[in-house]
């Protein structure tokens, strides 16, 4: 027959201390120090007595059950911090629209149109619509990347349209044939069709 520790029979921490205190004497000693001192008996004088070695054990194991779950409650805690921050770092890294992949096509663009259309909302300056059709040096494969017959904008950036001084900079101007490379999109819902400018740098889109 097994028999269980005093902690499995009930009644709790209070009801354990009892049991400790009982087996121990430590209730009896504290009576018989209140008579020796000819005071009225409220309960044991816990100052003045020492601890049985029973009750400093089990307030041990309370302590350190109490330190273990604060220990895993805190890597946890900071497990998760982690890994919420590593999903927004990711989440804005991540191109809009998904991960999107792009097909290439060597070519060039030749300009048959440059407008004025003044200065849209937000920019700074005059900006021109300059429209252009795209020749590949090579035959594309998808269906929707025929660009035959259609006209296209030159945008900076694919966003920006360009002012007078990115025109005067790269000598843009009707007629004239410029590098180009159409991007078609075969994975991914970003903006199916992109045209990139090999001449295009940096400070032209700090221009704009």
């Amino acid at each position: 027959m097994v028999t269980k520790p005093v902690w499995f029979k009930g009644g709790g921490l209070r009801e354990v201390l009892k049991i400790c205190l009982r087996r121990s004497g430590y209730a009896q000693a504290g009576q018989q120090h209140n008579r020796m001192s000819k005071r009225p008996d409220h309960g044991t004088k816990w100052a003045s007595l020492p601890l049985p070695r029973d009750v400093t054990i089990i307030f041990k194991a309370i302590f350190m059950r109490i330190a273990i779950l604060t220990s895993v409650s805190f890597v946890v805690l900071f497990a998760f911090a982690l890994s919420v921050c590593s999903e927004d770092k990711a989440s804005t890294e991540r191109i809009v629209g998904g991960e999107c992949q792009y097909k290439q096509y060597q070519g060039y663009a030749k300009i048959v149109s440059i407008t004025s259309i003044g200065r849209p909302a937000g920019y700074l300056s005059d900006r021109y619509e300059v429209k252009f059709r795209f020749t590949p040096n090579q035959k594309t494969e998808e269906p929707f990347a025929q660009t035959e017959g259609r006209e296209f904008l030159l945008l900076i950036n694919h966003i920006y349209y360009p002012g007078l001084d990115v025109l005067e900079k790269y000598d843009i101007k009707v007629g004239k044939f410029l590098d180009c490379t159409l991007k078609m999109i075969v994975r991914g819902t970003c903006t199916p069709m992109l045209f990139d400018f090999p001449f295009i740098t940096p400070e032209d889109v700090k221009g704009n």
